[in-house]
């Protein structure tokens, strides 16, 4: 079985925006193998940090989708 079909969202992407989206998930697998060694603030800093990045990647192209 193949991986599933890009969702409509996934498809508006940029490839600017794929590669941004691909490097910020991989700053959150890195944070998340981080995160007995950091203490809360600086954890959920650096999450939010890149949650809203990812969260401004998805809603550009959200809004790209409306006629």
């Amino acid at each position: 079985m193949g991986a599933p079909a890009p969702s409509e969202t996934e498809r508006q992407l940029s490839n600017d925006d794929r590669t941004v989206r691909d490097q910020l998930e991989q700053d959150l697998a890195t944070l998340r193998t981080q995160r007995k060694t950091l203490n809360d603030d600086d954890y959920y800093r650096q999450l939010e940090g890149i949650m809203r990045k990812l969260s401004a990647i998805y809603q550009r192209a959200v809004e790209s989708e409306k006629p």
